[in-house]
């Protein structure tokens, strides 16, 4: 998913960081990626993932 809306939006990411826990036999994961491309591309990508996932910015 995220490599195809990367794709479409031309961004390239980075992941800094990531990482997976279990809770009660269940695996829940994050990962924090840099997002590489032109503002409004950027924006949209981001808009895209929030329909699918939880995503918190953090500016650099």
């Amino acid at each position: 998913m995220l490599s195809d809306a990367v794709g479409r939006h031309g961004v390239r990411f980075e992941i800094v960081y990531g990482g997976i826990s279990a809770l009660q036999g269940r695996s829940f994961g994050s990962l924090t990626l840099e997002l590489l491309g032109e503002p409004e591309a950027v924006d949209a990508l981001i808009a895209e993932l929030r329909t699918v996932t939880e995503v918190e910015e953090v500016a650099a």
